[in-house]
């Protein structure tokens, strides 16, 4: 039968306490700066002292050269409770009271790592001394010596060597020295154990404290990413699951990377607490949605707007000044903004958020157009976002920002419309139309799926051929007759790129002026933004108002171009 875990969550709200259980040893627990998951952390730790061993987040890393030897017994008191007796409770080692409301079992720096490094040596002690009392009762009675067993200081060098390869440390008399790389101008020359790197100090307290843990222990894990670097801070604690699997830990972080490297955890979202209360979640399966993903909206508590391009990409900077309500998340291709805005409406576990998605127009027919308005994805009115740089409103506030007249704003348009636009109108019809027939062939049911029925099909679509490619192009030529009608079917990336030059700018910087333009105060930005607000979609709120989730404030850009994490 394999092993469960079990763990406790304090009342979500006017609940009751709860017992969980768990078949891996790993639970992420997340939520954002505030949200009141180091009180969770205390409240597991408070409530079931015996089975619960805190590692905490605010630890004095301070080393000293020679440890003491004391009793094993003795170290690990010292190390759990702060002092030398038995069991009590976990206070004197907060130096908590309850005049100070508890506070310093989150507050309060640990300063044990001296202890972390007493308990170990006490343990190797001990180790070596019941090996050999082993070994002379069997060769009283005249049978061979035990294999030596795996000892906490082999177990330790072997954690140490799979985190941190390049440093090798030693262990002897008391004390922690550490020798630097092979190619070091001085090989072999050892340095105390202090002298080591926050980070090289941070992953030997871990791995001696957790070696030391009596076993079967609940170990929380307060910020585990504390003093380390992303890379060693994954590795590091999935060995150390993998040393330890008697134990359950239970990570407390805000990073939401961090939660996605656990993927077969139970995940715990903490979302606020008000002093007495904490309002948690249980976060189930996603199913077709990425966990992280998941994790970052969840976190940042503002409505959803997914979008096309990638991170950094100008969709999600200029989305982000123009909807600064929402969380803007880039998603790459047009199919996968359709597919992430589908999946995210239908958790029930964003029933308190609005989830959007934008793409391109792209050459859609009408129908479809309205058809993905009805699944949450509104299209822009302009064949891509670049051609939002380029309307008429935009070209003259960058004009009359740059003190330039009319005449830029006329060269501008001028070639946009004879040298990009009617030069590439064969090959723009062809794709209007290519969009058209592949559009009504994604509308034919085919029932039984044989190949008659599929011919049928085919054949109907065929004897439509010339009607649909009139009538793109009688539409094509309607539409092109008007500028804005230019902006709906120039599907060309490089015009926004292109036009800096009649208004004295260098290559690529025209959009770049636009959207600093945006993040600033001033008529320009005012101008720029109305001018947006006239072609960008209109998003539909829960809590009523206009509808337009549009620029509410300036100045910074609320991109989610962000550190990555709930922090904030």
């Amino acid at each position: 039968m394999s092993k469960t875990y079990a763990y406790w969550l304090p009342p979500a709200g006017a609940g009751a306490a709860q017992e969980l259980e768990t078949p891996v040893n790993s639970v992420v627990i997340i939520g954002a700066n505030g949200s009141g998951k180091s009180r969770l952390g205390a409240w597991i730790e408070q409530a079931h002292p015996k089975q619960v061993w805190r590692l905490s987040a605010l630890r004095d890393l301070t080393f000293v050269d020679t440890y003491a030897l004391v009793g094993l017994g003795a170290a690990l008191n010292q190390l759990e409770f702060g002092h030398d007796g038995g069991f009590s409770n976990h206070d004197s080692r907060y130096e908590w009271s309850p005049a100070a409301g508890g506070h310093r079992y989150t507050t309060g720096k640990v300063s044990n790592f001296e202890q972390t490094l007493v308990a170990l040596f006490a343990k190797l002690n001990e180790e070596a001394i019941a090996f050999v009392d082993e070994a002379r009762r069997l060769n009283d009675e005249g049978k061979a010596s035990p294999p030596a067993p795996l000892t906490a200081k082999e177990r330790l060098l072997r954690l140490w060597g799979s985190v941190f390869p390049q440093r090798t440390i030693a262990l002897k008399d008391g004390k922690v020295a550490a020798l630097p790389p092979a190619d070091c101008p001085r090989p072999g020359a050892e340095y105390s154990g202090g002298e080591m790197s926050d980070g090289e100090r941070a992953g030997l307290y871990v791995m001696a404290q957790v070696l030391c843990i009596p076993d079967n222990r609940v170990v929380i894990v307060d910020e585990p990413e504390l003093h380390l670097h992303r890379s060693i801070m994954e590795r590091l604690w999935k060995m150390i699951e993998r040393e330890r699997p008697d134990c359950l830990f239970l990570y407390i972080t805000h990073d939401t990377q961090f939660a996605a490297v656990h993927p077969d955890s139970d995940k715990i979202w903490v979302k606020s607490y008000d002093g007495t209360s904490w309002d948690w979640e249980k976060l189930h399966g996603p199913a077709d949605v990425p966990e992280q993903l998941l994790l970052d909206i969840l976190g940042n508590r503002r409505d959803v707007l997914f979008v096309e391009g990638e991170r950094g990409s100008l969709d999600q900077r200029l989305y982000s000044l123009m909807y600064p309500q929402c969380y803007v998340v880039p998603c790459g291709s047009c199919e996968e903004v359709i597919r992430q805005t589908k999946a995210f409406t239908g958790r029930s576990d964003l029933h308190h958020l609005d989830v959007h998605g934008i793409v391109d127009r792209d050459f859609r027919p009408d129908d479809q157009v309205d058809s993905l308005q009805a699944d949450g994805v509104r299209v822009l009115p302009v064949a891509e976002v670049e051609n939002l740089f380029l309307t008429e409103g935009v070209l003259g506030a960058v004009a009359r920002h740059l003190e330039l007249d009319q005449e830029s704003v006329d060269k501008a348009k001028d070639f946009i419309v004879s040298e990009k636009f009617k030069n590439q109108a064969p090959r723009l019809v062809g794709q209007a139309f290519e969009a058209e027939v592949r559009h009504v062939l994604g509308r034919i049911d085919f029932p039984d799926r044989t190949p008659e029925a599929v011919r049928k099909a085919l054949a109907t679509v065929d004897s439509q051929i010339m009607e649909i490619h009139e009538r793109v192009r009688i539409a094509f030529d309607e539409t092109c007759g008007s500028y804005e009608g230019v902006l709906r079917l120039l599907n060309d990336k490089d015009v926004a790129k292109s036009v800096g030059r009649f208004f004295r700018l260098d290559k690529d910087d025209f959009c770049k002026l636009v959207l600093r333009l945006l993040r600033a105060d001033g008529p320009a930005a005012d101008q720029i933004r109305s001018c947006l607000e006239e072609h960008l979609p209109r998003l539909a709120e829960k809590c009523g108002g206009t509808g337009r989730m549009g620029v509410v404030g300036h100045g910074s850009d609320p991109s989610g171009v962000e550190a990555d994490g709930l922090g904030g």
